[in-house]
């Protein structure tokens, strides 16, 4: 979604010139930071989402 903000940015560069560039160096580094941050964290890891095994037939005997 961060890539929206990049094409009026593209549009005008430019006419903003170095100001331009080093605000969006600034962006580009923020959203770095907040990417490593969530892989640090494990938000990125899908292993930890799994599915709940299904029940056998049996367990459900034993159990009524």
């Amino acid at each position: 979604m961060e890539v929206i903000f990049f094409y009026p940015w593209a549009v005008i560069f430019r006419e903003m010139r170095l100001f331009g560039l080093a605000e969006m160096g600034v962006f580009v580094g923020m959203l770095f930071i907040a990417y490593i941050y969530i892989w640090k964290r494990g938000g990125l890891e899908w292993e930890s989402i799994l599915p709940r095994p299904a029940l056998k037939p049996e367990s459900l005997e034993k159990a009524s």
